[in-house]
């Protein structure tokens, strides 16, 4: 079961590079000014890209159904080296980690197929990288946004202010830690309490907008949609899936 999720999460980064990443990048770049060469050449990268990811998603797929582990090693170290190429350019070029922002999807997709034989640590792994980001933030680290006062549009889609509380923040971070050490321990309910948790919370992103129609407007509308709320979703397939 668990290769099954990672493969299916593994087709939904394929899916948001693809298609969502058509309309802010690839269309841009064919309409550009670039010389033609540098142009073609660039957009027959961003296909291959696509490509590339596509083919990684069908061989675990394929692993999930006649297991191949030297296959899915190959493609551990694919996406950990593409996951490691934006997250070095994306600060490089950009300024920000979050400019390139693929490495978000693709680091959780690189440690499921590090430890697909072992979802549980999997599970902790992501649950203590999630706790140490909320200590980050209590910290003063202001990522994804560009400024302490920008993260309430970023994180919760309130308008801009003083930030987001750092004893809430710390809270957060302290259920993470534990929950996380739970999972590790099996300790009996954790695992089902991060399934409904993180199931919950990644179900509520699709219908949040009607629900909390003032976040439209602000950057937390698009990143709650494709980033958050998906990785949760796949928290909570992990946790299932470590039985």
């Amino acid at each position: 079961m668990t290769a099954t999720i990672v493969a299916v999460w593994a087709l939904y980064v394929f899916a948001v590079h693809t298609f969502a990443g058509q309309r802010r990048v690839a269309t841009p770049l064919v309409e550009s000014k670039v010389a033609p060469f540098a142009r073609g050449t660039m957009e027959v990268v961003w296909h291959a890209y696509s490509w590339n990811l596509l083919v990684c998603a069908a061989a675990i797929g394929w692993h999930a159904w006649a297991p191949q582990p030297t296959l899915v090693w190959f493609v551990t170290l694919q996406m950990a080296g593409i996951g490691a190429v934006f997250l070095w350019l994306g600060p490089k070029r950009l300024g920000s980690g979050f400019g390139l922002p693929q490495w978000v999807l693709i680091g959780p997709l690189v440690v499921a197929l590090a430890l697909l034989d072992a979802p549980r640590l999997g599970t902790s792994l992501l649950l203590l990288a999630l706790a140490g980001l909320h200590v980050a933030w209590v910290l003063g680290v202001a990522w994804p946004a560009p400024s302490r006062r920008a993260m309430p549009a970023y994180l919760i889609g309130h308008p801009e202010g003083d930030g987001v509380g750092r004893l809430p923040t710390a809270m957060v971070a302290l259920v993470l830690t534990g929950l996380a050490l739970a999972v590790w321990l099996t300790v009996p309910g954790a695992r089902m309490v991060v399934v409904v948790v993180f199931g919950a919370r990644g179900l509520f992103g699709f219908v949040e907008r009607q629900l909390r129609p003032e976040t439209a407007k602000t950057p937390y509308a698009v990143l709650s949609r494709i980033f958050y709320s998906p990785l949760c979703l796949f928290i909570a397939a992990l946790a299932f899936s470590s039985r």
